[in-house]
């Protein structure tokens, strides 16, 4: 669980809030109820430090989990800025890398 930095609202005063990410139950342990005791922790962990709400990104394989733990899908958008961002590299190691082919 991340503490995710969020800008307050008249409904959600707190600056900062929870994000659950990178939730993953091994194959084998799946469907035996262990993902679910794991979520269950850090909701209970959340709402124990006063959080009004907790937020996540599931997948389609994860979705049921959470539905049944009462998370409900909410609208969100986005939009991608560069179609290639995560994947380049910085421009200083491209011209690291220009340079040590002789290509300057």
């Amino acid at each position: 669980m991340w503490l995710q930095p969020r800008p307050p609202s008249p409904r959600f005063p707190q600056q900062e809030g929870p994000y659950l990410f990178s939730v993953f139950t091994d194959p084998d342990l799946r469907g035996r109820g262990v993902g679910t005791r794991v979520v269950r922790a850090l909701v209970r962990t959340a709402r124990d430090r006063g959080y009004a709400r907790i937020e996540l990104h599931a997948t389609e394989s994860g979705r049921g989990v959470y539905e049944r733990l009462g998370f409900v899908a909410t609208t969100q958008m986005r939009l991608t800025l560069h179609p290639k961002a995560g994947r380049r590299r910085p421009p200083h190691a491209r011209s690291a890398r220009r340079r040590s082919r002789g290509l300057s």
